[in-house]
Parts: C-alpha cells; structure tokens; sequence
C-alpha cells in the first residue's frame, strides 16, 4: 500500500467513526468497533486523536453491562460545544 493509499484509508475510517457518533450519540469504542468492522486498535488510535482535536470527549459515564472483569466501558460522544460537520453532495448530469 502507498503512503497515499494509507492516508485515504485512514482517513475514510474516521469518517467512519464520526458519521457513527452522529448516528448514535452515545456509545462506547468497542459498540463503534463492532457496528463498524473496524478494530478495536483502529478504534482506539482513531478516538484518541479526536478526543486531542476535541472533537469528541469521554462523557464520564460507563455503559451498564455486567461483563465481570476486564475495564469498564466509557461512553464517548460528540463534542456538542466545538464539533461542527458539514456535508456536501455535488452531482453533475450532462
């Protein structure tokens, strides 16, 4: 894979993870995995870097399931008071 081929990838994957969070306000980074395909890894590296560009935040809120062990799932969401997304279809016929 080229350097550009990674950067599109990459790039469309956290498209990915945003349009999610749109779609579902409040959900947590193993729920975003599994609705998306996406790895666990590739979910993490992604939402960290939004979380730093403020774009999302940890609400501090933990999703209620009793899996036992292991850590506790943290809800993450859209950063009402900073995010702004816009879309833009174009279509040409001719």
């Amino acid at each position: 894979m080229t350097k550009k081929s990674i950067t599109e990838v990459f790039s469309k994957n956290r498209s990915t993870v945003i349009q999610h969070l749109y779609r579902h306000p409040k959900t947590s980074r193993i729920e975003i995995s599994k609705l998306t395909g996406l790895t666990p890894a590739t979910i993490t590296k992604i939402t960290g870097e939004l979380i730093d560009e403020n774009i999302i935040i940890e609400t501090g809120d933990e999703v209620n399931k009793n899996t036992g062990s292991g850590r506790k799932q943290k809800i993450i969401k859209l950063n009402e008071n900073n995010a702004v997304v816009i879309g833009v279809e174009v279509n040409v016929k001719g």
